[in-house]
């Protein structure tokens, strides 16, 4: 029924990296256009910003674009993707490796209240659609080293891309780099790939530590040993340090 014409990994990896910058990025996009100035300098600083954006998804995508795992990482991007958009643009989170720990310490019943039509809607339009369409789309691979060279050249292009605009607009971009360390917990899928990364090294360094036993000379004093009334704790405990 749908016949899509064969196409080169080189475009599929520039217009994937088109659709993470665009269609997950909202709330990146939303806070951009709060701390820039509406003139043309800021106009200018969210343009290089976005392009510098682009050219690294487009840097890493051309160099894993390889015929066994380019669509399903892609498949597997977009999925993710869009349940991290939707949890972002809904509960106003940043996605660092703190709120990756909290992901996978969730237990199914919490799981089950963060479910509804809306993340489904999130996950069917810039998820299942998205991946659809690129199974659907037949690719076109040449020999190994002309491939080879092609990334290597596409992602010298896309590094000369980067360099070129922070040479531009180097001042502008340092200060907004400098004063919103924020901006890199909003880009989707770098913010949770990173995350993730930060979650794995977290639990590899705590098993290596040995079990300390702290407090083990805590003792009542003199005014709690003699106290004859009961008494009544109160504690407020987080969902964090409840999971």
């Amino acid at each position: 029924m749908f016949k899509f014409n064969a196409v080169r990994p080189e475009w599929v990896t520039l217009i994937a990296s088109a659709f993470l910058l665009a269609g997950f990025n909202w709330v990146l996009w939303q806070h951009l256009f709060e701390i820039t100035a509406s003139n043309a300098q800021g106009i200018l600083m969210r343009v290089a910003f976005a392009v510098m954006v682009f050219a690294a998804f487009n840097i890493v995508l051309t160099l894993l674009a390889f015929r066994p795992i380019l669509k399903p990482l892609l498949t597997l991007l977009f999925m993710v993707s869009a349940g991290v958009a939707y949890f972002m643009s809904q509960y106003g989170v940043l996605i660092d490796a703190g709120m990756f720990r909290n992901l996978a310490e969730t237990n199914p019943a919490e799981v089950r209240d963060l479910l509804s039509l809306k993340l489904l809607a999130f996950i069917v339009v810039l998820g299942v659609l998205p991946s659809w369409l690129l199974w659907k789309t037949p690719l076109i691979y040449r020999a190994w080293h002309r491939d080879l060279l092609s990334k290597l050249l596409v992602s010298i292009a896309s590094v000369a891309v980067i360099g070129g605009v922070a040479l531009v607009n180097y001042q502008g971009l340092s200060s907004l780099f400098r004063n919103h360390h924020e901006l890199h917990l909003m880009v989707v899928p770098s913010n949770y790939l990173g995350a993730s990364i930060g979650y794995l090294r977290e639990q590899v360094a705590s098993a290596q530590q040995p079990f300390v036993k702290i407090g083990e000379d805590a003792r009542k004093d003199l005014t709690w040993q003699t106290h004859g009334r009961k008494s009544l704790t109160v504690l407020v405990v987080g969902e964090s340090a409840r999971a």
